[in-house]
C-alpha cells in the first residue's frame, strides 16, 4: 500500500533536547526533538500521547543565533518506535501541529 504524503512545509531535521507540559499540570518532561517545520515538529519521549492532546513546549536548539522556541502544539499521531531510550524503555515519535507561538 502506498501511502500519500501530506505535509506541505519542508521539515528541517534538528536534534535538540526540548521539554513538554499539559497545560492542565506542572509536570515536565524531558523529549528530543527530531525535527521542525514551519508548521509542526516530531519529537521522541518515552510515553504514548493522546491524538488531539495540547501541550506546551519549549525546543532549545542549542544554537546562539538560533532562539528557543516556545509554543502550544497538538498531537496529530504517537507511534512507538522501533528503538528503546538509553534507560532501556519504549520510546515514541510524536508528531505535531504548532497551534501558537508564546
Amino acid at each position: 500500500m502506498i501511502t500519500e504524503d501530506k505535509r506541505v512545509a519542508r521539515r528541517v531535521p534538528i536534534e535538540a533536547p526540548m521539554s513538554y507540559n499539559h497545560p492542565d499540570n506542572n509536570e515536565t518532561h524531558q523529549a528530543t526533538t527530531l525535527n521542525i517545520s514551519n508548521s509542526g515538529l516530531l519529537f521522541a519521549c518515552q510515553e504514548a500521547l493522546k491524538t488531539g492532546s495540547l501541550l506546551e513546549v519549549n525546543v532549545q536548539p542549542g544554537s546562539s543565533i538560533t532562539p528557543p522556541l516556545d509554543a502550544v502544539i497538538e498531537i496529530v499521531h504517537s507511534r512507538l518506535a522501533g528503538d528503546s531510550n538509553s534507560n532501556g524503555g519504549d520510546q515514541y515519535h510524536v508528531g505535531s501541529m504548532i497551534k501558537q507561538i508564546k
